[in-house]
């Protein structure tokens, strides 16, 4: 039975691309219904299924990237309910949480995302990007240290993640702490070479240890240089 709705769907599918003069499909309908499609088969096959809600709310996610502004707030709002329905059928779904947490990132409801993207690492504390996302989200909010915990838990579980190793980077290029900055930026480099803000991060971090030891030795320098004796003025001579 599945597999003929499957069948029919497809029909329907195909009967819906219309041809033009030349016999061409047009390619924005095409689209359009290949969506369609696709979320209608998935449900059909388990629609009480956890992983069923899962696929089609990252489905929804993807077609935020061809979808006009004006549609980003429905099509969030589609991906957070089936997200949710997931979770609704099995709360131990790691994946559910997380795709709720990157909905809520791309709302703007950043509290909200915080709270389901640490849920997700509850379930799966090796969850590299949700690491990544909560050390993002905090690092915009100026909270420095969760941030550093947070990329920092990315890179024990991945540690070829070029994001978490730049941000790394350029925090520690904040505190001045430079020789911190330029390990990142070169682990970054060393992963992709093509990092541009990693060569970046690499020149200025090298430029401030340079001019770091330039001071230090000029501030030694001074220090070991022998102070002024006091001389005593020479005594008048008798009349």
């Amino acid at each position: 039975m599945k597999k003929l709705f499957a069948a029919a769907l497809l029909f329907i599918f195909v009967s819906g691309c219309t041809p033009d003069y030349q016999g061409n499909i047009e390619l924005q309908s095409y689209d359009k219904l290949f969506d369609s499609y696709k979320e209608s088969v998935i449900a059909s096959i388990e629609p009480d299924s956890p992983v069923s809600h899962y696929h089609i709310g990252n489905t929804y996610l993807k077609k935020l990237y061809k979808a006009q502004k004006k549609d980003h707030e429905a099509i969030l709002n589609t991906a957070i309910r089936h997200y949710q329905s997931c979770i609704n059928i099995d709360p131990l779904f790691p994946g559910a949480y997380y795709g709720m947490g990157v909905a809520y990132i791309k709302k703007n409801e950043h509290d909200n995302a915080i709270k389901s993207l640490k849920k997700a690492l509850e379930l799966n504390p090796g969850f590299a990007d949700a690491n990544y996302l909560l050390g993002n989200l905090y690092e915009k909010q100026g909270k420095v240290n969760k941030a550093l915990k947070y990329y920092s838990k990315t890179l024990e579980t991945n540690p070829y993640d070029v994001r978490a190793n730049v941000f790394l980077g350029n925090i520690y290029l904040d505190q001045k702490e430079y020789e911190k900055a330029l390990k990142y930026f070169e682990k970054a480099l060393k992963i992709n070479p093509q990092t541009d803000i990693a060569k970046k991060g690499i020149q200025v971090a090298t430029k401030k240890i340079d001019e770091q030891g330039k001071k230090l030795k000029k501030d030694k320098k001074h220090s070991e240089k022998p102070a002024p004796e006091n001389i005593e003025p020479s005594e008048q001579p008798e009349e």
